[in-house]
């Protein structure tokens, strides 16, 4: 019967030790990542830095604009209210870019896993051809967080 106990915690401890080592790692590996991460307000003032140049006369902005130009990468950017932003326009882009935005908690688990199907699984047919599965959050958060290139 000591055997069997033995085994039993050997079958049922380990599993738990390594869950419990794994979630440890990530955690501290998460905050490690997250201290690292810059303050909401300095990112806010770096994103509306980012836009357009315009060229004026020399009267300045009260004169002619005479030019304005965005890299390729940017665009034409114009900060607009959300309060200005057709409830159409929000409604569209959530339906076609993550239909459980507004339910979900920041991941869209349902579409991770179409994605990694459509890509890597039996249904695919073409490999990394398929579409992709993250979220309007984890689309945001790449976009501001993580550096281009």
């Amino acid at each position: 019967m000591r055997g069997w106990m033995i085994a039993l915690v050997i079958v049922l401890g380990v599993p738990l030790v390594m869950l419990g080592a794994a979630a440890g790692t990530a955690y501290l590996i998460y905050s490690d990542f997250a201290n690292d991460l810059a303050p909401p307000d300095e990112i806010e003032e770096t994103q509306q830095l980012l836009g357009s140049s315009r060229i004026f006369d020399r009267n300045g902005e009260e004169g002619v604009l005479l030019f304005e130009y965005a890299r390729p990468s940017d665009g034409l950017r114009a900060p607009v209210r959300l309060h200005r932003v057709s409830q159409h326009l929000i409604d569209a882009t959530v339906a076609t870019e993550d239909a459980t935005f507004w339910t979900n908690q920041g991941i869209n688990f349902r579409g991770l896993l179409r994605a990694a199907w459509e890509n890597f699984g039996v249904g695919s047919s073409d490999f990394l051809g398929g579409s992709g599965g993250s979220s309007i959050t984890q689309q945001l958060v790449k976009n501001v967080l993580i550096p281009p290139g």
